[in-house]
């Protein structure tokens, strides 16, 4: 995140629903910041985390784990139905592994 003077800097008034100040506050402590650093990274994470379907339009972190777990349920499926899984069934259930938010933090933890 680029480091910015507070004077020139973008500014803009945020409705909070009740009770949330206090929720970014006490994680802001959590985390050593100040409750406009804790938005901010909050938010640079969120738009970082969007993705794009294959048309080139914009889907949330939330629409696509939503559509990685149906993916994963119609492969557990199938594999249910088979008395022997494919190759193909295994290398795609390797595949959603390896590329889960799990094992993406554990990787970067070892690295």
């Amino acid at each position: 995140m680029n480091a910015t003077n507070s004077r020139t800097a973008d500014k803009f008034v945020v409705r909070l629903p009740d009770g949330m100040r206090e929720r970014v506050a006490e994680v802001a402590r959590q985390n050593h910041r100040s409750m406009n650093s804790e938005i901010i990274e909050r938010l640079e994470q969120t738009l970082l985390s969007d993705k794009h379907d294959d048309d080139g339009q914009m889907i949330s972190a939330h629409d696509h784990m939503k559509a990685e777990l149906v993916r994963a349920y119609k492969i557990i499926d199938r594999l249910l139905q088979n008395a022997v899984p494919t190759q193909d069934d295994i290398q795609e259930v390797l595949y959603l592994v390896r590329r889960s938010p799990l094992a993406q933090s554990h990787a970067a933890v070892g690295a």
